[in-house]
């Protein structure tokens, strides 16, 4: 019997704690690419795919030139992430990316057919939180406060709609709220239903304050608001649901 080669896709909104589960997963034992999956060392600190993202990062800001070289690229990574996964003997192998849910609808098809058996393990924040780190960097476009929550639920929104898509697969898929899983242990259970080793290492994990803004925009951006809840609720049956492993 051959030996059964795991993807795992990490797609999250940015900003959506996409890097602490990359950072868990690969502690727990998923491998993040090597030389010939065009990885690129100056992102090796979050699991971050740098060609893989920009170039559907391209594709959501409208700033690529063909559609369609956008497309065989992201083809070429992941296919070249089988072919390393069969030549190194990778149980688990993955990729981040921060802007495949919001263009899931250019780029699902390629990735189900690159990756038609892969894990999906999505991050999820509220959207307030969200527009909170976009304003603390240091780089980049300044915001008006309505600006940053329009930009922010109208980003969200939009990989809400990706979310929903991928939900309706029969792929194992995990939604995990961050950090919130990790500080109710509900990350162990989907690391085992992965099938990876549990084991954080030195991992530091930090909790997030409730934001004294919250309450105003809840009530000012309901959808947005609505949809993050909606996926907190999707998420605890999810890691209720017992997995049946193939093969």
């Amino acid at each position: 019997m051959n030996k059964k080669l795991t993807p795992i896709i990490i797609p999250c909104h940015w900003h959506t704690g996409s890097s602490l589960i990359s950072k868990t997963l690969e502690n727990c034992g998923m491998n993040t690419g090597n030389k010939n999956t065009f990885w690129d060392d100056s992102c090796i600190d979050n699991c971050e795919h740098y060609l893989l993202n920009n170039t559907m990062a391209a594709v959501v800001n409208n700033e690529h030139k063909d559609i369609n070289q956008n497309i065989e690229q992201v083809r070429t990574i992941l296919e070249s992430y089988k072919n390393e996964a069969k030549n190194n003997n990778w149980d688990f192998y993955g990729i981040k990316t921060t802007h495949l849910l919001q263009s899931w609808d250019v780029f699902g098809k390629v990735v189900m057919s690159c990756w038609p058996d892969a894990i999906y393990a999505i991050g999820i924040q509220h959207p307030i939180q969200i527009a909170k780190t976009l304003a603390s960097k240091p780089h980049g476009k300044k915001y008006s406060k309505k600006e940053l929550y329009d930009y922010v639920t109208n980003s969200w929104l939009k990989a809400c709609e990706g979310i929903k898509d991928i939900l309706t697969l029969k792929n194992q898929i995990h939604i995990i709220d961050c950090p919130a899983s990790w500080h109710k242990n509900e990350i162990k259970t989907i690391i085992n239903k992965i099938g990876l080793d549990y084991k954080l290492g030195d991992m530091i994990i930090e909790d997030r304050k409730v934001d004294v803004k919250k309450e105003e925009f809840e009530k000012d951006y309901p959808k947005a608001t609505k949809a993050y809840y909606d996926l907190v609720k999707i998420s605890g049956n999810l890691i209720k649901k017992r997995i049946v492993r193939q093969g």
